[in-house]
């Protein structure tokens, strides 16, 4: 995820995750768009900040309107990490113990795949976590603090590996790309109880393909991206739930 430092035109930081749990952990590097006769060039290069974490990253935006924080998580644990990115560069973690514990199953940390994606206004965090715990947990997030709390669980089949995640517009629906049963929901948020938000579930389309990343676009429609046939479909995503 590449984010602009606060305060500065120049400068932009960007935070990668090794694949499924891998030892290169964490990390960010910075580009200096002043360098290379203004074309810009790496100043810093692949700085760890989290020894091991899973596949998850996103970016809320402060409630003080300037600051950025950076959320992930770790890989053989149950603690989001919030780091707070200011003028002055990248502070210390805000750590939450809260959800799903990931664990390190079969010799593989299968868990760690899958998307972390806040709402738009910064106050949900969505969470898919593969395979093993085949598992999507919404949590509340305090943009002031940095605190991820409130965890609610959307179970799916054993092997149904949900994937990529994403809010509506309106932070109102949650949709679900399902990776092994090739499938796409959307969930209805609104009444913020386990039991109702299962039940809203609504089946957008399925396929032959694996479902895999989705994207809110700048107009306001999800990007769904399949796995196996190098297609992208445009979904559009009203305010409120229906047939898309």
């Amino acid at each position: 995820i590449i984010v602009q430092k606060p305060g500065s035109t120049t400068l932009f930081y960007i935070f990668t995750a090794d694949a499924q749990g891998g030892l290169n952990g964490i990390c960010y590097s910075i580009v200096d768009m002043t360098l290379n006769g203004g074309f810009g060039d790496v100043s810093t290069l692949n700085t760890n900040i989290l020894p091991q974490g899973a596949e998850k990253l996103t970016a809320v935006r402060h409630a003080n309107g300037t600051d950025i924080w950076i959320i992930m998580h770790g890989c053989t644990d149950n603690i989001f990490y919030s780091y707070q990115l200011t003028p002055g560069g990248l502070g210390a973690a805000v750590t939450s113990p809260v959800g799903c514990f990931y664990t390190n199953y079969s010799g593989g940390y299968d868990e760690d795949i899958g998307y972390l994606k806040a709402s738009p206004n910064g106050r949900k965090l969505a969470a898919a976590i593969w395979e093993q715990i085949d598992t999507v947990q919404i949590f509340d997030f305090n943009n002031c603090t940095g605190v991820v709390s409130n965890p609610i669980s959307i179970p799916f089949s054993g092997g149904d590996d949900p994937y990529g995640v994403s809010f509506s517009p309106n932070n109102n629906v949650l949709y679900v790309a399902c990776w092994v049963n090739m499938k796409f929901y959307q969930y209805d948020l609104s009444s913020n109880n386990q039991a109702t938000i299962i039940a809203s579930q609504y089946l957008i389309t399925s396929g032959n393909t694996s479902c895999a990343a989705v994207q809110l676009g700048l107009d306001g429609k999800l990007y769904l991206s399949r796995y196996g046939n190098s297609t992208l479909d445009a979904v559009n995503t009203p305010n409120g739930l229906g047939a898309a």
